[in-house]
């Protein structure tokens, strides 16, 4: 008797454990609370991801039988030898008692890509350099095929990012996005990795920016050098949030020829002083304004301003004019504040980022009224392009839906991340038709740590 009821007990706290979790999972609002609260005390997300990951995908039946008897998914196949993979694995294993992974340590090695039947005989390595995504049981890699054979998908060379990495279908949905908006960037393609035949998870293919195939075929750019911080620039010169960012001795420039190389970063050595200086006369002759205020707008519309070591320059020799190349890693927009002044939206940038020196750029074009009007004429469109927007972001989770089941990844979360994105979306597009609304009312000229901007 005693043992029924206690069999009773038991099967009624499964239950009511498991109507909990389930309601907790599929509750958005719930869930973003408990993130909320998880950021905040702990830094990190651990109950959703446990609910999610090891309860959830247990008891998701349909999304387990799609997996089986569904295959309209799309694989990137790796077959690599027993001997190569047992290197590679002890490569690894070498890097997870690091904090960070140098270049020069890491080994190209042979193997083979299987697409449509067609093999390609590629060079591999492991890409990146923080150690994170090793630890927690991934990899990124990075391929490279020989200049007289053929390219995957018109790529010569590309990495393959692990998603675990905090990335998610809103990476590729901003970048995406981003390209359409008229940026330098590109669409990242979302891959189930197989090695040997077995599955690895979901991975995202990124074109490699160091081979010129990708400036020449989506932006019919032929003359131009690319320039970036040397390897290793955080490693070496401890971090990048100090002035040595604004030097140029600590970036190469990768072009056509060692000639036109010179000269790009003899003008990216007069642009760094210029930001140096405050002397924004001197920046608009060496920047494509418009560009800057489109890129300026879409990297406050996912609140995310990237520059100096993290920065891709791309320095076009007809025009001779700096771009950035738009380059979106993390797994979601950032949420605008709702400021209790709308007046305070130009102050952001200077108040949140007020000892970053290389952001310096960005605030000396805001202090110019005219480059301000400018960017605020971008912020109208993306106001404007909503509902592209949103359209755009609903058809790349659709669209990856597969691969992402495929991968064993949460349906819960899949599902959440897109709503989070969307919301977020909203959120910051009505942030800026306040502002917008509020410049018409009401402009007065402000000064704060010797820059001027429009309030």
């Amino acid at each position: 008797m005693f043992r029924v009821s206690l069999l009773k007990v038991l099967l009624i706290f499964i239950f009511v454990f498991l109507a909990i979790t389930i309601f907790v999972s599929f509750n958005y609002d719930l869930r973003k609370k408990i993130n909320y609260y998880e950021n905040k005390i702990i830094k990190r997300q651990n109950i959703i991801k446990f609910i999610d990951y090891k309860i959830i995908n247990n008891i998701d039946f349909y999304s387990a039988i799609k997996r089986v008897f569904l295959n309209n998914f799309q694989r990137f196949d790796l077959k690599i030898t027993n001997l190569t993979l047992g290197k590679i694995t002890d490569e690894v294993n070498r890097f997870k008692k690091l904090t960070w992974m140098d270049n020069e340590s890491k080994n190209w090695y042979d193997v083979d890509i299987i697409d449509d039947n067609q093999r390609y005989n590629v060079k591999l390595k492991i890409h990146g350099a923080a150690t994170t995504t090793i630890k927690k049981g991934g990899s990124h890699y990075k391929i490279k095929h020989s200049k007289k054979d053929n390219y995957y998908r018109l790529m010569r060379q590309y990495n393959l990012l692990d998603y675990r990495d905090e990335l998610s279908l809103s990476t590729i949905a901003i970048n995406s996005i981003a390209k359409e908006f008229g940026l330098m960037s590109q669409k990242l393609a979302q891959r189930v990795l197989f090695i040997n035949g077995i599955n690895k998870g979901l991975y995202f293919i990124e074109e490699s920016l160091g081979k010129h195939y990708l400036f020449e075929r989506e932006f019919k750019l032929t003359n131009y050098t690319l320039i970036r911080a040397i390897d290793d620039f955080d490693n070496k010169y401890i971090g990048d949030n100090i002035d040595i960012t604004l030097f140029s001795n600590y970036y190469k420039a990768d072009g056509p020829n060692e000639k036109l190389n010179q000269i790009a970063l003899g003008r990216f050595q007069i642009f760094l002083q210029s930001i140096r200086n405050k002397d924004f006369d001197s920046i608009k002759n060496l920047v494509d304004l418009d560009y800057m205020a489109k890129y300026l707008a879409f990297s406050y519309l996912v609140y995310n301003f990237e520059s100096a070591a993290d920065a891709r320059y791309i320095y076009d020799h007809t025009t001779g004019k700096f771009k950035i190349y738009f380059r979106y890693e993390a797994a979601d927009f950032n949420e605008i504040n709702n400021y209790d002044e709308i007046a305070d939206f130009n102050k952001e940038i200077f108040n949140q980022y007020s000892d970053v020196e290389y952001l310096d750029l960005f605030k000396i074009l805001l202090s110019d009224s005219q480059f301000q009007m400018l960017r605020d004429k971008e912020l109208l469109k993306l106001i404007k392009n909503r509902d592209s927007m949103i359209r755009a972001l609903e058809t790349i989770y659709k669209d990856s839906y597969n691969e992402y089941n495929q991968a064993s990844l949460p349906i819960t979360e899949f599902n959440f991340n897109l709503k989070k994105s969307s919301e977020i979306l909203h959120n910051n597009l009505n942030v800026f038709s306040n502002y917008l609304n509020y410049t018409k009312i009401y402009i007065q000229v402000d000064q704060n740590n010797n820059y001027k901007f429009l309030r």
